[in-house]
C-alpha cells in the first residue's frame, strides 16, 4: 500500500529530530556525511589494526576527500557456510547510476544455506561461477580512485563480506538518523524519501545493483536536500505507522496457525514457512539440530556464539541462543544488543 504523507501526521518539533540534532538545519557537504574513525569503531567496521581484520585487504585508497569526491554505491549478497556468512555478489554502482561492477563470488567453504530469500543466489546460479574473494578483491582496488566513498546500508557487513578495509564510507543506515539507536530498512528509505518500491515481494531475492543504487540514490538526495528536508518527511512516524499495520496483518495471518492447542514454536514456523536459528556450541546436542526448519551453527566458544549472534539474528523470525557456563565478555553483549535492535 502506499504510505500515509508527512502532511497527515501532526507537525513535529524539528529540533527535535534526531537528524537535525545531529547535522543542524542547514545542508552539509560530503565531508560532513563520512562515518568518522570513532563511529566506524562503534558500529564495527573492519579497521586497520584491529584483531578480527588481520587478513583484511585495504583499498588503498588514502587519497583526501572532498565535497566533490566520487561516491560509489555498494551491495553484497551473501549466502551461510560452514564458516560463517560469506560473499556471493557484489554490485559497485558509480555516480549517474551506472553499473561499474556486478560479479557472483564461488565463497571457499562449503554452503549450507544459500539465503535465496535475500540474495537471490541459488545452487544452480552459483555452480558455473569460478571467480573467488581475492579476485573481487583485486577489482575493487583497480576500480576505486583514491578519494572514493563508498556508500551502503549496513555497510560494515558488505565490508567484512569482503574481507576489506575503506576509510572513506557513508552509511545510509546511519546517515537517516533514527529515534533511539535503531535504523530505516533501505526498502522504507527507498518508498518515503525517494518513492521508489524495490525489494517487490514477487521477485525472489534482492537485486544488489538496485540497492547499491538506492543507497547513492539515498545520500544525493540528503546532500541536495538537507537534513531540514528530511525531518519534515517525518520518517519516524511514517515507519511507526507501517510497522503497526505489519504488525497486526501477521497477526492476522498467523492466527489460525498459533491458536491451535498443543503445537510447538518449530511446528508454528513449519507451518508459516519460516525458519528457527539455533545458535550453539560445537559440544552441545539438542533434539533442534535435526530439525528440518531448524538452521544450526555451531559455534568453538562463548565469544563466537555471541559474535555470530550479532550477524544472523536480523535474519531469523525466531532464534535461540545457548550458551556454556564459562565467563564470557560483557562488550560482546552489549554490542549483539545493539546490532540486532536494528
Amino acid at each position: 500500500g502506499s504510505l500515509p504523507s508527512a502532511s497527515s501526521k501532526v507537525s513535529v518539533n524539528l529540533q527535535n529530530d534526531p537528524v537535525i540534532q545531529k547535522y543542524g538545519s542547514k545542508k552539509v557537504g560530503l565531508t560532513r556525511c563520512l562515518l568518522t574513525k570513532e563511529e566506524m569503531k562503534t558500529f564495527h567496521f573492519p579497521l586497520q589494526g584491529f584483531p578480527d581484520c588481520e587478513n583484511f585487504v585495504p583499498t588503498k585508497c588514502n587519497g583526501s576527500v572532498t565535497d566533490s569526491s566520487p561516491l560509489f554505491g555498494l551491495d553484497c549478497e551473501m549466502c551461510l557456510t560452514s564458516k560463517g556468512r560469506e560473499l556471493t555478489r557484489i554490485s559497485l554502482v558509480a555516480e549517474g547510476g551506472c553499473c561499474v561492477m556486478d560479479e557472483l563470488v564461488k565463497p571457499d567453504n562449503k554452503i549450507l544455506d544459500y539465503l535465496t530469500s535475500f540474495s537471490g543466489i541459488t545452487k544452480k546460479i552459483l555452480n558455473p561461477v569460478t571467480t573467488k574473494l581475492k579476485d573481487v578483491q583485486r577489482h575493487l582496488k583497480a576500480l576505486l580512485p583514491p578519494d572514493a566513498v563508498l556508500v551502503g546500508h549496513s555497510l560494515d557487513l558488505d565490508l567484512k563480506a569482503l574481507k576489506m578495509i575503506h576509510p572513506y564510507v557513508i552509511d545510509t543506515s546511519l546517515l537517516y538518523v533514527r529515534e533511539q539507536g535503531r535504523r530505516f530498512k533501505l526498502k522504507f528509505l527507498a518508498k518515503a524519501v525517494l518513492g521508489k518500491d524495490i525489494q517487490c515481494p514477487d521477485r525472489l531475492g534482492h537485486d544488489a545493483t538496485e540497492d547499491a543504487r538506492t543507497t547513492l540514490e539515498l545520500a544525493r538526495y540528503f546532500l541536495k536536500y538537507g537534513p531540514r528536508k528530511i525531518a519534515e518527511l517525518n520518517l519516524e512516524a511514517l515507519a511507526s505507522h507501517q510497522e503497526l499495520l505489519a504488525t497486526g496483518q501477521e497477526l492476522r495471518n498467523t492466527a489460525e496457525i498459533v491458536y491451535q492447542p498443543n503445537t510447538s514454536v518449530l511446528e508454528c514456523l513449519d507451518l508459516m514457512g519460516q525458519k528457527l536459528l539455533f545458535l550453539t556450541r560445537e559440544a552441545e546436542t539438542s533434539e533442534l539440530c535435526s530439525a528440518r526448519n531448524c538452521q544450526t551453527i555451531k559455534c568453538l566458544s562463548n565469544k563466537e556464539v555471541l559474535e555470530q549472534a550479532r550477524v544472523e539474528i536480523p535474519l531469523f523470525p525466531f532464534s535461540i541462543v545457548q550458551f556454556s557456563f564459562e565467563p564470557f565478555s560483557p562488550n560482546l553483549t552489549e554490542e549483539m544488543n545493539k546490532r540486532v535492535s536494528k
